[in-house]
């Protein structure tokens, strides 16, 4: 049960991530960045969608942990993914 909703968390996350490209790109790009405008809720949708795809790799990390499914290097790289994530996002933004 926890893959399926890991597999489904991280498939509406990669639409949300698609749908946020599509609309900040395609159709919002006359308008200026950093505004209180549709552009910035499309980038909203796209970090909402990493977000939600991130949780679901870490999700499936657990649910491949506990039935053992994977080698136990690939179930680090599942488990890892979101701190691994967060962590280079945070020393990115402080340099």
């Amino acid at each position: 049960m926890l893959a399926v909703i890991a597999t489904a968390s991280i498939i509406i996350g990669f639409a949300a991530m698609m749908a946020g490209n599509v609309a900040e790109f395609r159709f919002f790009s006359d308008q200026p960045d950093q505004e209180g405008n549709a552009r910035m809720g499309a980038w909203i949708a796209f970090l909402i969608g990493l977000l939600t795809v991130l949780s679901g790799v870490l999700l499936l990390g657990v649910a491949s942990w506990r039935r053992g499914i994977l080698a136990s290097w690939a179930r680090w790289i599942f488990v890892l993914a979101l701190p691994a994530t967060i962590a280079v996002a945070a020393a990115g933004a402080s340099l």
